[in-house]
C-alpha cells in the first residue's frame, strides 16, 4: 500500500480510501494516536474533493469519532486503575 500512495498524487480520492484504510488498521491494533492522524488526512481530502455530505467522509468521520471514544475509554481507565492502585499502596 504504501508504494501506491507515492505513485498517487497526495489529494487523489484513492489517496484517502488508503489512508483510511490504514487508519483503520491502526486503531484495531490500538495505535490509535497514529490512527488519529490519518483519519484526519483522508478526512481533509474527501471534504476536499467530494464535500461533507458524500458517504465516504461521513464514514471516515465516525471512524475518527470511534477511536476517539476508544483513547477516551482507554485513558480514563487508566487513571481510575493508576488512582485504586495509588490508594492501596499507600494504606500498606
Amino acid at each position: 500500500m504504501f508504494n501506491e500512495l507515492q505513485l498517487l498524487p497526495p489529494n487523489h480520492l484513492d489517496t484517502a480510501i488508503i489512508l483510511n484504510n490504514l487508519a483503520v488498521c491502526l486503531h484495531c491494533t490500538g495505535k490509535l494516536v497514529e490512527a488519529f492522524e490519518l483519519y484526519k488526512v483522508s478526512l481533509k481530502i474527501f471534504e476536499e474533493k467530494v464535500g461533507l455530505n458524500h458517504p465516504r467522509p461521513i464514514l471516515v468521520k465516525r471512524n475518527l469519532t470511534k477511536a476517539q471514544d476508544k483513547y477516551m475509554k482507554e485513558y480514563i481507565f487508566t487513571l481510575i486503575t493508576n488512582l485504586l492502585v495509588s490508594n492501596l499502596l499507600h494504606r500498606s
